[in-house]
């Protein structure tokens, strides 16, 4: 699937808030992202991304692959829950893989027919609200996104296109 995405810094959480109102809230939760590498940074050169996700003593890996030419950020993702994360940080270590950055957000979920909207605290970042909308061709979730952003009243010339490690590498 393709998944598109944009951010928004939030200023005002009790605006948000309401803006989403009109949307189903689906769960609130601490998730910890750990992004793996080579020495080297390879993963990182070839734009793409692996990152181990911890979320209320549940487990996934994510792979990220480049980023497709779009307005918005967008690129394929594959995930995969994973039942023994130690086990799994075991492998990735053993095949010259280490964490490379850590990202710590309690997140709020929205639903909408046209994808989700998560509004996020980001410890060292600050509050954002992020819409993804996934497809399986580009032209799908571009258009799912422009609907969501239309629903919950987001303009283009508000968005962030960085990934929170992008942001957070500048502080």
């Amino acid at each position: 699937m393709i998944e598109v995405e944009v951010k928004v810094k939030v200023a005002d959480l009790g605006a948000a808030l309401d803006r989403l109102s009109k949307l189903r809230e689906v769960g609130r939760y601490e998730e910890e992202d750990i992004y793996w590498d080579d020495a080297l940074g390879t993963l990182r050169k070839r734009g793409v991304v692996l990152k181990l996700r911890r979320r209320d003593g549940a487990c996934s890996l994510i792979f990220k692959g480049r980023r497709l030419k779009c307005h918005y950020k967008a690129r394929e993702e594959v995930e995969v829950k994973v039942d023994d994360a130690k086990g799994m940080e075991k492998i990735l270590s053993e095949i010259g893989l280490k964490p490379s950055f850590k990202v710590f957000k309690v997140r709020r979920e929205y639903i909408s027919p046209h994808g989700r909207v998560f509004l996020d605290e980001v410890r060292g970042a600050g509050s954002f609200m992020e819409l993804e909308a996934v497809g399986r061709e580009l032209s799908e979730a571009r258009a799912r996104l422009r609907r969501l952003m239309e629903e919950v009243g987001v303009r283009k010339e508000d968005i962030i296109t960085k990934s929170y490690p992008e942001m957070l590498e500048k502080r």
